[in-house]
């Protein structure tokens, strides 16, 4: 149903993926889910909101740029925003 969205920090309502279709992709992509945020992460992302403020990026997008950047994972999105961020300790791919 149609629900508050936290994970794009929005407030109009979005469509929301249930929790047990999104347990279910990650076991069966078995994609690591690590529930720790560290405190040098947080400062990370709250300095990729200060370098950021004209991208307007919310938080849950600063947190997953953050993770991908501390990880070296590549963040995959369809916003090209995220890529004027991008560099060699941030790896972002734009699907569309």
């Amino acid at each position: 149903g149609e629900r508050h969205c936290l994970t794009c920090d929005s407030l109009r309502p979005c469509r929301a993926v249930p929790e047990e279709e999104i347990q279910a992709a990650f076991a069966e992509m078995a994609i690591p889910v690590d529930e720790s945020f560290t405190k040098e992460q947080a400062l990370a992302c709250a300095e990729l909101a200060r370098r950021t403020p004209s991208l307007g990026l919310s938080l849950g997008v600063r947190i997953c740029l953050t993770v991908a950047g501390w990880t070296g994972s590549t963040a995959l999105t369809a916003d090209r925003r995220w890529s004027q961020i991008a560099g060699p300790e941030l790896k972002i791919k734009v699907i569309r």
